[in-house]
């Protein structure tokens, strides 16, 4: 593994790209000299070119064209792939433009490029995809198709493992078929099927495998501790009529202290207490049903204060016995869902907890129309895959924050920031604990802001994905380092990790190191230059390390 240790203060012009853009400015002038022209030259205003140059301005025109209205028609837009922060700052500082306001870019409601199902019960409407559609699985998949190496057991009654959407699924059963009854193999294709094998339908796990447990009511417990014993991770158990006993709940803690997973059906009606014994266990989770509408009410199924989370439960696609499909009913087919979820959960994140993994996909789901007809009775809501697995990538289990600091305040506890924070003047943020940042996010330090990081540790919270760092925001107005400008101090060992930038100050703003480490960042230090009129230092750095660890770089994408 090499390493570069350097000591170094980089000057630029300007640091192009160092934040993706999701949005845009609209700004409002009278001003003829600045609206934009149809030639090489963005406007008349020599400032406001430097300006757009500097920030890498893409696009800047007229907003509404042609608009009746005369205030409209003096909108214009400006589209560009500088930090949002700083140019918004900037104009509104040099009093270029009369109004800004930032605008965010409209999205579709789920991924860009879903992936496409070519399953032949599915393509031809033989079957409905509704289960799929409700849990977002086409874009869960764009994210995981999940792993052979994933088992889910299955606890049911019998298995058709040379069903031919299945044959590949199965990693064998255990036991013989003691209660003559067809379910274990529909309940199993809710968990996978052979999905885009241009046969039958497809199954939310896609890749994740099953082993099958034959049982009765009375055996259903020896089964589901056999898989235990057999070391499987995921339990899935479509049966319910029993709250279950303090005996089966020392046996579920076991379990679950063990890395086991266990989902359960919440049952089709009364009584509404199925498995209440250890329902509240971390780890466990109990499903009940919404229909296509996502309405829970028009199933009848189940519903009480342990049910966790909700997935389709009518008219399910799965695999019947004897090579062929059709649909069904209950909660029995929703659970499997939620096991193939697991499944998906643990493909991209091995590492999670049981606990962590319940309260990925609680935290997770979508509002179900008719909650408020059954408050505290259908858990938090609809399953959605795709967001689970988003939360699971960059699942630390640590307390999350976002958004704006209103007052002084230490942060001397380990947290997740899962959103940009934002310090605004006259407030200091001190970290001495570890925090760690989701790819997108950033710390911004606004004019008469001050960050210290006193001995604490900025990094990245996603495996092999920078995170963006820290902008020092400036006032040109005011002289370099005035109290009306943003600060950062970094001492007693303070390290920024893994940032595209670590920290980039714009003229007039500062920076303060010492004994400090800058590790593994794209760019450790960016000092912007100063504006016209300001003279001075930007930064002081004593004692500080820059380090590179080439191994870190050709892993991350």
């Amino acid at each position: 593994m090499k390493k570069i240790i350097v000591i170094f203060v980089s000057f630029y012009l300007f640091y192009s790209n160092l934040y993706s853009q999701d949005c845009f400015l609209y700004v409002y002038s009278l001003n003829e000299n600045i609206k934009p022209l149809n030639e090489e030259r963005i406007s008349n205003d020599e400032d406001l070119n430097q300006i757009f140059k500097d920030f890498e301005v893409v696009n800047y025109y007229q907003s509404f064209p042609k608009a009746k209205n005369i205030e409209l028609q003096n909108y214009y837009e400006i589209h560009f792939k500088g930090n949002i922060d700083s140019l918004e700052n900037l104009l509104k500082c040099r009093k270029i433009f009369d109004k800004i306001y930032r605008c965010d870019y409209y999205r579709l409601a789920a991924c860009n490029s879903p992936i496409p199902i070519n399953d032949t019960w599915i393509v031809n409407n033989l079957v409905n995809n509704d289960a799929l559609d409700l849990l977002d699985a086409q874009c869960a998949w764009t994210i995981t198709t999940g792993s052979s190496e994933i088992v889910v057991g299955v606890i049911d009654t019998e298995f058709e493992t040379n069903h031919e959407d299945l044959e590949n699924t199965f990693t064998g059963v255990v036991g013989t078929q003691v209660l003559f009854t067809y379910h274990g193999t529909s309940v199993s294709s809710c968990v996978a099927t052979g999905t885009n094998n241009n046969k039958g339908i497809a199954g939310i796990g896609y890749n994740t495998r099953v082993k099958g447990y034959h049982c009765d009511g009375g055996s259903l417990w020896n089964q589901i501790w056999q898989a235990y014993l057999d070391g499987i991770k995921i339990i899935s158990v479509s049966w319910w009529g029993s709250p279950g006993t303090p005996v089966n709940a020392i046996a579920v803690k076991e379990m679950t202290n063990n890395g086991v997973v266990l989902v359960f059906s919440a049952g089709n009606g009364v009584p509404h207490n199925s498995h209440s014994a250890y329902a509240d266990i971390p780890g466990v989770i109990i499903v009940s049903g919404v229909n296509a509408n996502n309405m829970h009410g028009p199933t009848g199924y189940s519903h009480s204060g342990w049910v966790d989370v909700c997935a389709l439960s009518t008219n399910v696609a799965v695999c019947k016995p004897g090579n062929t499909y059709g649909v069904d009913n209950g909660t029995s087919f929703s659970a499997p869902q939620v096991s193939g979820v697991v499944a998906l959960i643990r493909a991209v994140n091995n590492s999670l907890l049981p606990a962590d993994i319940e309260n990925i996909i609680k935290t997770t789901t979508e509002p179900i129309v008719d909650a408020d007809l059954f408050h505290g009775q259908i858990g938090t809501g609809r399953v959605n895959a795709y967001k689970s697995l988003l939360k699971a990538i960059c699942y630390s289990g640590l307390p999350e924050v976002e958004g704006t600091i209103t007052q002084n305040t230490i942060w001397n506890t380990d947290l997740q920031a899962i959103g940009t924070i934002i310090i605004p003047y006259n407030v200091i943020l001190t970290i001495s604990s570890i925090v760690k940042f989701e790819k997108q996010v950033s710390i911004t330090i606004q004019p008469g802001g001050k960050l210290i990081i006193d001995g604490g540790t900025l990094t990245n919270a996603c495996e092999n994905e920078l995170w963006q760092g820290i902008i020092v925001q400036s006032n040109p107005s005011q002289p370099v380092g005035a109290a009306g400008q943003g600060a950062i101090q970094i001492l007693n060992g303070g390290t920024i990790k893994n940032a595209m930038c670590g920290v980039a100050v714009q003229g007039g703003a500062t920076i303060s190191a010492t004994n400090a480490n800058f590790v593994n960042n794209k760019a450790g230090v960016k000092l912007l230059p100063l504006a016209n009129g300001q003279s001075g230092t930007s930064g002081t750095l004593n004692g500080t390390s820059f380090i590179i660890d080439e191994d870190f770089f050709l892993a991350a994408p």
